[in-house]
């Protein structure tokens, strides 16, 4: 995924700023504009700060992604 993001980084950039827009659009439709707006900036902050933490490591792998949405997703359709 990483050399993927450094051999395309416009592309990167368009589709990382897109689905960035698109969390923040569906969160502000779900929650209203002060939840919603409130809510993506705070999501924003910590996955920027997760980046940066992790990534050097060399941890990041799309094995690794996909079984944390997967958790994400189980947790949200057992707990509400």
């Amino acid at each position: 995924m990483e050399k993927w993001l450094q051999t395309h980084p416009a592309q990167a950039k368009r589709v990382g700023a897109f689905l960035i827009v698109l969390c923040i659009v569906a969160l502000v439709w779900k929650d209203g504009w002060g939840v919603g707006s409130f809510t993506a900036s705070l999501l924003i902050m910590t996955v920027g700060s997760l980046v940066v933490a992790i990534a050097p490591m060399q941890y990041i792998s799309i094995r690794h992604l996909a079984l944390l949405t997967g958790m994400c997703f189980l947790f949200e359709l057992v707990i509400f």
